[in-house]
Parts: structure tokens; sequence; C-alpha cells
């Protein structure tokens, strides 16, 4: 896959390193990806949107902010991404992107994720 800036299907996508390393960028982060996925491993300061809550959940973008959608692997974003911007033009972003790889291309370029830690699972006690 291209890791260099440029057009997919008249919507722009990006290369991770390049775009997040520019500290001129604003962006809100969001992360299509389900609860279950966001609670596992996320990016700090990610906006948790999963696409089978799209059209109901409603946000408002700061001006002169790019919505930046990702999920794990960059497929659901190139696969909705015609919702995705629908979504983001409602919410008021000025521009949005679609990142390349997803959070997995953003682990392998170094970005750091929050990942919670282990819960214990509670004990079963048999009745004796």
């Amino acid at each position: 896959m291209s890791r260099a800036l440029g057009l997919f299907d008249r919507h722009k996508k990006i290369a991770t390193q390049a775009y997040f390393r520019n500290t001129n960028n604003k962006f809100e982060i969001v992360d299509v990806r389900t609860r279950e996925e966001y609670e596992n491993e996320h990016i700090s300061g990610a906006l948790l949107v999963p696409l089978n809550q799209l059209k109901n959940t409603r946000f408002h973008a700061q001006p002169d902010t790019t919505a930046v959608f990702h999920c794990h692997s960059g497929r659901r974003t190139q696969q909705n991404q015609m919702e995705l911007r629908d979504w983001a033009v409602l919410n008021g972003f000025k521009d949005v992107r679609f990142m390349i790889g997803g959070i997995e291309e953003w682990k392998g370029w170094g970005f750091p994720t929050v990942v919670p830690l282990m819960r214990p699972k509670p004990l079963r006690y048999l009745a004796t």
C-alpha cells in the first residue's frame, strides 16, 4: 500500500507518519471501530464513533479542523468513505482524511496507543 499523500476515490487519504508529525495540522482523530475494539486499545484522544452508530452520533467540530478517520487496518474507512465524509461535513469539519493502514499503521510508525490495565476477573465461589 502506498505511503504517499494522494487521492482515493476523490477523497483524501493520508500517510500516517508525515501527517501527524506536522504540528501545524489541526485534526480530530475519529475511530470507527467497535466499542470493544476501542476499549482494548485506542489512540489517545480519539473520538469513538462506531460505524453502526454513525447516523445517530453528532459532534460539533472546532473551526478549521480536519476529521481523520481510522479503523484497524484501513479497510472499513475505505469501504465507508462516502458515509464518513457526509458525517464529517454534517458535523462541521473543514476537511476529511482517511488514515492509511489504520491503528496498525499508527503503531508501526511508533506512535503510542492507550491500552487499559488488565482488570482481574471476578472470582467465582462454589457453594459448599
